[in-house]
C-alpha cells in the first residue's frame, strides 16, 4: 500500500513518500519538516506545545461552496501527513511576485508591530487568515484571533492596530489571482489511503469511515486521532508514542453534521470551530463554552470526538454537552451503539469504547422548551488556559415553576467530569431560589472530594463550585431561557 502525501508548500507542489525516505516520519509534526527545510526558517519554535503562536502558519483547503478556506494553525500539533490535498502557507509566501509586502506585513511596519521580531511571523499569519477568511472583523474578534500568539516586546495595540488598517482595505489584495489554479491543483490531488511501518510505530491513515473499522478491527491497539492537539504532546514534549496511529483526519462522513427531527448529529472529526458555528443558534452555553476553548489555531484543528475521545476531566466541552444531555454515536466492524455521554466517561481518562470502536458521532438533541441551560469556566487566565474548574448546569421547571429536573455537570471537581447526584436531589420539586440554590451548593460538599493543585486548592475549587451555582441562579432567576 502507497505511503505518499501530496500537498502545496506555497505554490510548489510537494510530494513525500515516507517509506522511500528515512529523512521524515509520519509522526513528525508539520512545525518539524518546515525548519528541515533551507528556505522556511520564518516559522518558529517556542514552546511547542500550542500556547505561544509563533509556529503559526495558514492551511487552505476547498470549502462546501467551491472556495478556499483559510484556518491559523499551530504547525507543532500537526502531524505532517494531515496537510495532504492542503496549501501549507507560510510567512515567506506573503510577498507579492513584484517583491512587494503583504498589506499585513505592511501593516506591522506602520504600526512598529515588531521588535525582536521572534513571534512576529506567526502574527502575520495569524492576520492573514483573519484577512482571508474576515475581512470586516469586529475589535473582539481581532483579539479573539490574536490571543493565540504571545507578544511580550511590543505590547498588543500595535498589533491591534495594524489588525485594523489592513483589515478595512479592499480590493485585488484581498482575493489573489492565484486562487483559482490553487482550487484546482487542491482538488486534482486524490485522496490517500496508506498503512506505515517504522521501526517501533505504525501509522495508518484511510480514506473512509468503512477502511478505518477494518484497520483497528485488525489492530485494536491502534490510537485513533482526528486533529491530535493532545496525542501529538504525548508524542514530541513525553517522548511517549502509542503503539500505533489510526489518522482518521481525511474521512469526509466524520467531519460532517445532519439534523434529525430531535437532535443534532455531530460528526467526530468537526474542528471545536466548525461547532462553534454549528450550534450557536440551538446549543449558546456549549458554544460560548468552546469559545473559550484554547486558541483560535487549536479550536481549527481540535475535534470534538478528540476532546470526548480524552476523558480529560477538564474537557471544557463535557460539562456542556452533559448539561445538553448528549450521547457518544461507537461504530465497529459488528455494528454501531450509543451511549449517553454520563455513562461514556467512566474515570481519569477511560472511557466505555471497546476494542476496535471509534467514535463516529455526538448526538445532541435540542434542549426542551423554557429549559435554563449556562455553561462556565474559571481559570487563571481568560484565554488560552487550561480551567481550574468548569461546569454547565440545566433546569427544566413545571407548570407550578417547581424544579422536575436538574442537571449539574462539572470538571475539575474529581477524576473525571461527571454530575453532581446529591446537589441535583436536593433541587427537586423546589422552587428556583437562592434558598434552593445555596442548599444544593451545600450539598457538593458531598459529591466532590477536589485534589489541591498548581491551578488550585481543594478548598478553593469547593468554593468555586458553590458560586458557580448561585451564579446560575443569579443568571437565569429572571426566568430567561438562553
Amino acid at each position: 500500500m502507497p505511503s505518499t502525501i501530496s500537498f502545496l508548500l506555497g505554490r510548489k507542489p510537494v510530494t513525500i513518500d515516507f517509506c522511500g525516505s528515512a529523512a521524515w516520519s509520519p509522526a513528525w509534526t508539520l512545525l518539524q519538516y518546515l525548519r528541515s527545510l533551507p528556505d522556511r526558517k520564518g516559522t518558529k519554535e517556542g514552546c511547542g506545545q500550542g500556547d505561544c503562536g509563533a509556529c503559526t502558519v495558514v492551511l487552505a483547503e476547498p470549502d462546501r461552496e467551491g472556495r478556499l478556506k483559510y484556518s491559523a494553525v499551530n504547525s507543532c500539533l500537526l502531524f505532517l501527513p494531515m496537510v495532504h490535498g492542503r496549501q501549507v502557507l507560510t510567512v515567506e509566501d506573503l510577498k507579492f511576485p513584484d517583491g512587494s509586502l503583504h498589506p499585513v506585513q505592511q501593516a506591522m511596519i506602520d504600526h512598529y508591530g515588531s521588535q525582536c521580531g521572534f513571534c512576529t511571523p506567526g502574527v502575520v499569519m495569524t492576520l492573514f487568515a483573519l484577512f482571508k477568511q474576515k475581512p470586516h472583523a469586529s475589535a473582539a474578534e481581532i483579539r479573539s484571533a490574536l490571543a493565540g500568539n504571545l507578544c511580550r516586546c511590543t505590547g498588543y495595540q500595535p498589533i491591534f492596530r495594524a489588525a485594523q488598517q489592513c483589515l478595512a482595505l479592499s480590493g485585488p489584495e484581498r482575493e489573489s489571482s492565484e486562487e483559482g489554479s490553487t482550487l484546482a491543483e487542491l482538488n486534482s490531488i486524490p485522496p490517500a489511503e496508506w498503512e506505515w511501518t517504522g521501526k517501533s510505530e505504525i501509522y495508518c491513515r484511510p480514506k473512509s469511515l468503512e477502511q478505518a473499522l477494518e484497520m483497528i478491527g485488525r489492530n485494536p491497539t491502534l490510537s485513533p486521532v482526528h486533529g491530535a492537539t493532545d496525542l501529538s504532546l504525548q508524542v514530541h514534549l513525553k517522548h511517549n508514542p502509542p503503539p500505533g496511529i489510526l489518522d482518521l483526519s481525511a474521512i469526509p462522513e466524520l467531519r460532517a453534521s445532519r439534523q434529525e427531527k430531535e437532535e443534532l448529529i455531530l460528526g467526530s472529526g468537526m474542528s471545536l470551530s466548525d461547532v462553534a458555528g454549528h450550534v450557536r443558534r440551538t446549543h449558546p452555553a456549549l458554544e460560548e463554552m468552546l469559545q473559550r476553548f484554547g486558541s483560535a489555531q487549536i479550536r481549527n484543528v481540535a475535534t470534538l470526538g478528540g476532546n470526548v475521545g480524552t476523558a480529560s476531566p477538564i474537557g471544557d466541552a463535557l460539562p456542556a454537552l452533559m448539561a445538553y444531555g448528549a450521547a457518544v454515536e461507537l461504530k465497529s466492524l459488528a455494528g454501531s451503539r450509543t451511549v449517553p455521554l454520563s455513562d461514556f466517561i467512566l474515570g481519569y481518562r477511560r472511557t466505555g469504547i471497546a476494542p476496535g470502536e471509534i467514535i463516529a458521532a455526538v448526538r445532541l438533541p435540542f434542549p426542551p422548551p423554557g429549559a435554563r441551560i449556562r455553561a462556565y469556566k474559571v481559570s487563571r487566565r481568560h484565554d488560552v488556559d487550561i480551567s481550574t474548574v468548569n461546569g454547565a448546569f440545566r433546569l427544566q421547571l413545571d407548570s407550578d415553576g417547581r424544579i422536575r429536573e436538574a442537571r449539574l455537570v462539572f470538571g475539575g471537581m474529581s477524576p473525571f467530569t461527571r454530575r453532581a447526584a446529591g446537589a441535583e436531589q436536593a433541587l427537586l420539586g423546589k422552587e428556583w431560589s437562592r434558598a434552593a440554590a445555596e442548599e444544593a451548593a451545600a450539598r457538593l460538599q458531598e459529591d466532590f472530594q477536589p485534589i489541591s493543585d498548581v491551578r488550585g486548592s481543594a478548598g478553593f475549587r469547593r468554593q468555586v463550585a458553590a458560586n458557580l451555582l448561585l451564579k446560575f441562579w443569579s443568571d437565569t432567576r429572571s426566568g430567561q431561557a438562553p
